[in-house]
């Protein structure tokens, strides 16, 4: 399941993970997503060689999916061992960055975005349950979906179609009504 998810990643441009919006004296990083369509995907290269990565927290949410073998990622005081596959819930509210990683790099997708993807005019009321896991965060018990449990290849499928339907935002006109289906699939799993 792993291997779709990262030939549907290739469709994602990749870039470099750096910091490159402000951050203010507590750590939160400034990154503004479109009102009309909150939602941003990034496939991103972690490199041994940067500069240590600072600590950051945001208001908007964020799922962090590993594409590369192993890494470590602290989320307030504690460090979460992701291995291929995983997909975390990341504790947007937290100081949080990748620690380390095996070898020179590290790759990622970092999906960001808005409640307001998942809480439309078009919503139901259990709509609001998919956001459970993003406001319900306990101390030293992560939100991950492990790369080798069952439910990781129902949810790694729903990414790999977001992945593809994100990156033809110049190749189509209903990218946007697509990338919402698959990330809402996703978010349900």
């Amino acid at each position: 399941t792993t291997f779709a998810l990262h030939r549907a990643a290739r469709a994602v441009p990749c870039e470099d993970y750096v910091v490159d919006r402000p951050v203010d004296s507590r750590g939160q990083y400034q990154l503004d997503l479109p009102g009309g369509f909150p939602l941003a995907v990034k496939r991103l290269k972690f490199r041994a060689a940067q500069p240590p990565r600072p600590l950051t927290w945001h208001t908007y949410l964020e799922l962090f999916v590993l594409l590369s073998g192993e890494c470590r990622v602290q989320m307030g005081r504690q460090v979460v061992h992701l291995a291929r596959g995983d997909v975390l819930v990341m504790d947007h509210l937290k100081l949080h960055a990748v620690l380390d990683f095996p070898g020179r790099e590290a790759e990622a997708i970092v999906i960001r975005f808005l409640p307001d993807i998942v809480l439309g005019l078009a919503s139901s009321s259990s709509d609001h349950l998919l956001m459970l896991p993003f406001y319900c965060q306990t101390e030293g018990q992560p939100h991950v979906v492990r790369g080798r449990e069952r439910a990781a290849a129902i949810v790694h499928q729903a990414l790999a179609c977001l992945f593809e339907c994100y990156a033809a935002q110049d190749e189509t006109l209903y990218w946007q009504s697509g990338s919402r289906a698959f990330f809402l699939a996703a978010l349900h799993h």
